[in-house]
């Protein structure tokens, strides 16, 4: 199991608003795209 640090977590919610203020539900294909890396989908 990975464990994030609170630093990373935090650089992951900022890179999820970002996205999401660029186009909606942009931010939501950020983040499925990062779980799918962690784990090896």
């Amino acid at each position: 199991m990975l464990t994030l640090r609170k630093e990373a977590e935090q650089d992951l919610k900022e890179a999820y608003e970002w996205y999401e203020a660029q186009r909606q539900n942009l931010g939501i294909e950020f983040i499925d795209e990062i779980d799918a890396v962690i784990n090896n989908d």
